[in-house]
């Protein structure tokens, strides 16, 4: 399908029926543990904001195929954002109302990066740069707190499609 996916994504006919086959990338294989992947697909195929995920694995997942329009930055820029302001920001509401489990994504996903970085590097030590993670994750939960909504994890306008019944996140 169109440019901006970072994972392989298919559009497949089998007879009437459409779907969409998503096949995980490297990098969303490193980011993100095997149980988790396909995680948020789910969960915001089951609340309307995405589309409905038919299967998953640690590989890739099956959903729906929803027709509409991949959005651009300069669609969400468009007459003062509006299509932002009226459609996008009330979508992203609903999804960040969603139950969100465990420990923040946030931190997961950079403890998942973390375990591919060399012990030696370009940066320096990794304990070092580990450290740093440290210090930064204190930071964030003593002044902030954790996370606690649910989130796209790459809500960028590509992933967002335009549709006849509003917009999706994809």
């Amino acid at each position: 399908l169109v440019a901006g996916f970072s994972n392989a994504v298919y559009k497949v006919e089998a007879g009437a029926d459409v779907f969409v086959a998503k096949i995980f990338s490297k990098s969303a294989r490193a980011r993100c543990p095997a149980s988790e992947r396909g995680a948020w697909d789910y969960v915001a195929g089951e609340a309307g904001v995405g589309p409905r995920v038919l299967a998953h694995s640690a590989e890739g997942l099956l959903s729906d195929f929803v027709a509409g329009k991949s959005l651009e930055s300069k669609d969400l820029r468009a007459n003062d954002w509006a299509l932002a302001v009226d459609e996008v920001a009330p979508r992203l509401a609903e999804l960040h109302q969603l139950p969100c489990k465990g420990p923040a994504v946030l931190w997961r996903r950079v403890d998942a990066l973390l375990e591919h970085v060399p012990e030696r590097n370009a940066l320096g030590a990794a304990g070092d740069l580990r450290a740093e993670v440290m210090r930064w994750r204190r930071i964030v939960d003593d002044h902030v707190g954790p996370p606690d909504v649910a989130g796209h994890g790459d809500c960028k306008a590509s992933n967002i499609l335009q549709t006849a019944n509003g917009v999706v996140f994809v």
